[in-house]
């Protein structure tokens, strides 16, 4: 079954700018379902951080976040760089959650051990961070920014399809149409002839939930 992801995948390859955009879009907001699926951890290491970073993504709390980021890492067929897990650690913002899971289930994750044992001390500083916000003082490291709690402000739903097609009539005029429509009505609709030449000449039919 494919889904954003795989989508986002496509636009990235054969560069098709608003494929990637509007597949970017869905996953922000529909981020608490996407990290569950299998095909989450085909997500590209820069797009996953670039998610994480934003204000816009979705999620009911900040431990969806932290728990998407081990699971990522889980599902990569090969370790992930040390370097790379701290930059996606420090994308969570450790400030919004509840200390006792800072404490409990955070800084005792093989996560951050891993980290500690290559001399990051991710760990420490995630205790930091718990005992400033246990003593309501201004937390230095990590961020308070707030994200979206609910999708209101986006054009998608969780019963959001995205659905189109990817045809070529030659090699290089390659064109895209495609649609995100939800129980409510179409949301976007789009017809883009921007098709990397190095697009195959196929047809294909995207549906996929989130």
């Amino acid at each position: 079954k494919l889904t954003c992801v795989d989508a986002l995948l496509w636009g990235l390859e054969f560069q098709l700018v608003k494929l990637a955009s509007a597949a970017r879009v869905t996953i922000l907001a529909e981020y608490t379902h996407v990290a569950g699926l299998q095909s989450f951890g085909r997500l590209p290491f820069s797009e996953l951080r670039g998610m994480l970073q934003d204000d816009k993504l979705v999620v009911p709390s900040e431990m969806v976040v932290f728990e998407s980021v081990a699971s990522w890492c889980g599902q990569q067929s090969a370790a992930v760089v040390t370097s790379d897990v701290v930059q996606l650690l420090a994308c969570v913002r450790y400030a919004s959650m509840e200390t006792a899971f800072l404490r409990g289930t955070v800084a005792v994750h093989p996560l951050l051990t891993r980290c500690d044992a290559a001399g990051e001390h991710v760990s420490d500083a995630v205790l930091h961070i718990a005992e400033e916000v246990d003593a309501a003082a201004a937390v230095s490291v990590g961020s308070k920014r707030p994200r979206e709690t609910s999708i209101r402000p986006l054009p998608y739903k969780k019963r959001a399809r995205l659905t189109g097609e990817f045809c070529t009539s030659s090699a290089s005029r390659p064109s895209v149409r495609l649609a995100i429509a939800s129980s409510d009505g179409v949301r976007l609709d789009f017809d883009a002839a921007d098709a990397s030449p190095r697009a195959p000449g196929y047809f294909y039919w995207l549906r996929t939930c989130a």
